[in-house]
């Protein structure tokens, strides 16, 4: 390990990984139904990629630079319909 990494936050970091990894596995081997489409993937990537891209804009502090990015991505998520209605119902009730 070198120096000036905290051997805690890199346990913490893998346990992360581990955790992203195997729950969506084991949550789709106990109910296929839950498995999400691959269409949404294009989507996602799109969107994605036109808020990073606006991390080479200037747009401000750090917090207005996320907040914009985010803004974006939530816009283009929801335009391209990307977002699961399930979600959407949960989100209006």
């Amino acid at each position: 390990m070198s120096a000036g990494q905290d051997p805690f936050a890199v346990a913490t970091s893998v346990s992360e990984i581990v955790v992203a990894v195997w729950f969506p596995i084991i949550v789709i081997r106990r109910n296929p139904q839950l498995r999400p489409s691959l269409a949404v993937v294009p989507k996602v990537l799109l969107a994605g990629g036109a808020a990073a891209a606006l991390a080479a804009l200037p747009l401000g502090p750090n917090a207005v630079q996320a907040t914009i990015q985010l803004a974006l991505f939530v816009v283009l998520l929801l335009v391209t319909r990307a977002v699961p209605r399930e979600l959407l119902d949960a989100i209006r009730r």
